[in-house]
C-alpha cells in the first residue's frame, strides 16, 4: 500500500486491515456453510451457499478489474515521475512558466501540475477497460465514444500549436 501511494509511510495500515477482514469473512462463510451442513440444517446452509456461489462468479471479474486498476496506477505513477523529471531537467518552469501562469504569479509547481495531469490522463484511459472487466457495458460505450472524440481533436490541436510556434518564430524574425 505504501509503494502504491495508498498510505503514507508510518500511517495505520488501513488497506491491509480491510483485506484481512474480507479474507476473514470469506473463510468464515465457508466455515458456517460446513457447520450448518454438519449439524443437519441445510435450510440455513443453502442461502449461505448461494452467497458463496455469487462471490465465486463475481471474483474473477473483480480480480481482472483490480489488476487493470493496479497496472494503470503503476503506469500513471511512472509517467508522472517521467514527466516531472524530464520537465525539471528541461527547466520548463523558468523558461516557459510565465506563459502558463497569471502575471505576477510564481511559476513554481507547474512541473508538478503537468505530472499530475499526465497521471490522471492515464487513469482516465484505464476507466473503460476497468468498467468492461466489471461487465458495465452500458457505461463503457458512451465513455469510449467520448474518449474517441476527444482524441480525434488531438491532431488538430497539435497542428495548431505547430502553426502558432512557426508563426511566432517568423514574426520574431520579421
Amino acid at each position: 500500500a505504501e509503494a502504491l501511494g495508498l498510505t503514507k509511510p508510518g500511517a495505520p495500515a488501513t488497506v491491509r486491515s480491510v483485506v484481512a477482514r474480507i479474507a476473514f469473512w470469506l473463510i468464515m462463510l465457508f466455515v458456517l456453510i460446513g457447520f450448518f451442513n454438519q449439524i443437519g440444517l441445510p435450510l440455513v446452509a443453502e442461502p449461505l451457499r448461494g452467497v458463496a456461489d455469487t462471490i465465486a462468479r463475481v471474483a474473477p471479474s473483480l480480480l481482472h478489474a483490480s489488476l487493470i486498476l493496479v497496472v494503470a496506477w503503476i503506469l500513471a505513477g511512472l509517467l508522472r515521475w517521467l514527466v516531472v523529471k524530464t520537465l525539471t531537467r528541461l527547466d520548463v518552469e523558468r523558461r516557459f512558466g510565465h506563459f502558463f501562469v497569471p502575471e505576477g504569479t510564481d511559476p513554481r509547481g507547474l512541473v508538478q501540475k503537468m505530472g499530475t495531469l499526465a497521471f490522471y490522463l492515464v487513469l482516465l484511459l484505464a476507466v473503460p477497460p476497468f468498467l468492461a472487466a466489471l461487465g458495465q457495458s452500458a457505461l463503457v460505450a458512451p465513455l469510449a465514444e467520448m474518449l474517441r472524440v476527444l482524441f480525434s481533436y488531438l491532431p488538430n490541436v497539435a497542428a495548431a500549436v505547430v502553426n502558432i510556434g512557426l508563426g511566432w518564430v517568423v514574426a520574431r524574425i520579421l
